[in-house]
């Protein structure tokens, strides 16, 4: 039963969308504004280039921490707004800390899956290099 005060989110992909945090992948890609692009491509390219993968399956861990650290960036940001904004805008000092809490979880939460995707990334190097003939290997 909805509470007749309570606002009801008919649309959970709209809410996705307005911060970006809980979107997939695609959708969040889908949706970034060409501002936003620019930042993320770069970001991309850092990263391409510093872990250098060799592999589809190396690239779509690369395209997965890439998005992953564009959220951080994304957190990092409206905490930056939450807290500037705080005493012109019409969010109570109480309603700001409840969204600092909560960008504060989505931080924690990303970071474990940062980790997990920097793990993904070593072993599907590792199973790559393992798993290639080595030329300079002699023949038995």
């Amino acid at each position: 039963m909805e509470h007749p005060s309570l606002p009801v989110n008919r649309n959970p992909r709209a809410k996705a969308l307005k911060h970006g945090l809980g979107a997939t992948d695609e959708l969040l890609l889908e949706h970034l504004s060409p501002e936003e692009r620019q930042p993320f491509d770069r970001l991309r390219a850092l990263f391409y280039q510093y872990y250098d993968p060799k592999s589809e399956i190396e690239r779509l861990i690369i395209d997965k921490i890439t998005i992953q650290n564009f959220r951080l960036f994304r957190i990092y940001r409206l905490e930056y707004s939450a807290t500037q904004n705080s005493t012109e805008s019409p969010l109570s000092p109480e309603s700001v800390i409840h969204h600092l809490d909560r960008l504060s979880r989505y931080d924690s939460r990303i970071a474990k899956q940062l980790q997990s995707l920097r793990d993904a990334f070593q072993f599907a190097r590792r199973e790559r290099q393992y798993s290639s003939p080595n030329p300079d290997a002699p023949n038995n």
